[in-house]
């Protein structure tokens, strides 16, 4: 995905653009390179800014850590963190959160059991977490 090959003479294959983490680092991409799949050599300053908040090394451990399936998304994620921690080194994404400016909306893991009391009508209790009217949740101990 990040690099191109061409067929060279004798039907071997040569690597024309290395990724972007191969780029920077300035290290030959191999085939097996843990940054190619989400680092294109397009992007450059996506994993510059990872590399600088995180650094390659706990980053290649942080996507190995994570499913196959869902490192593209990982990837993604160090890369807004990485550059909002930028540009506020202090809170990084909680001051984008606490401000206001970005939400997240989280589906509950499963349907709240309706009330059948007056009394349910005040808290609902589910497994382990108990929710409130007012729009709070304890975890029950």
């Amino acid at each position: 995905m990040g690099r191109r090959h061409i067929m060279g003479s004798h039907g071997t294959l040569n690597t024309i653009t290395p990724c972007a983490a191969c780029k920077l680092l300035r290290r030959r991409c191999a085939e097996e390179c843990p940054f190619s799949p989400y680092f294109s050599p397009h992007e450059p300053q996506k994993f510059a800014s990872v590399h600088k908040v995180f650094g390659a090394s706990n980053v290649s451990k942080m996507l190995m850590e994570v499913p196959e399936n869902q490192r593209a998304d990982a990837a993604s994620s160090l890369v807004y963190e990485a550059n909002v921690r930028l540009r506020d080194p202090v809170y990084g994404c909680m001051a984008l959160l606490s401000s206001g400016a970005v939400s997240i909306a989280a589906p509950l893991p499963m349907p709240l059991p309706q009330p059948t009391t007056a009394a349910d009508y005040n808290t609902i209790s589910d497994e382990n977490v108990t929710y409130t009217l007012d729009n709070k949740y304890y975890l029950d101990n």
